[in-house]
């Protein structure tokens, strides 16, 4: 699936493999610069709600992949390995390649609204 680049990291999550049922989601854009902390927590103080499985990562990318950021951009998932909160960026190169990068939830890095990346829930009730 993730022709361009496969992080390691993303290959050793505790959850990697396991099959996990279908899951409706959202996706959002940024509208304002952010870190992970405050464009998750914007959508609900309950991070658990919000967490992916990689199985999961990977079917959305498989499903809907008209749905991931393109141009030069990417899309967020969080995903959570023990009690440690991670953010999945998926990226799509120009030739349709997809390369997935996991970020440490505390990542300091404030990520532009300019580009308008993606970011990818579940659905919340």
């Amino acid at each position: 699936m993730f022709t361009g680049y496969l992080d390691r990291a993303f290959e050793k999550l505790e959850t990697r493999g396991r099959a996990t049922p279908a899951t409706d989601t959202e996706v959002y854009e940024m509208a304002q610069n952010a870190k992970f902390s405050e464009l998750f927590g914007s959508l609900s103080t309950d991070l658990d709600r919000l967490v992916f499985t990689d199985d999961q990562v990977v079917t959305f990318c498989e499903k809907h992949r008209d749905w991931l950021r393109t141009d030069g951009y990417g899309t967020f998932f969080l995903l959570k390995d023990g009690d440690q909160f991670f953010v999945a960026y998926v990226y799509v190169y120009v030739r349709g390649e997809l390369e997935v990068r996991l970020y440490h939830f505390e990542n300091a890095s404030v990520w532009s609204a300019g580009g308008q990346h993606r970011v990818v829930v579940p659905l919340l009730h």
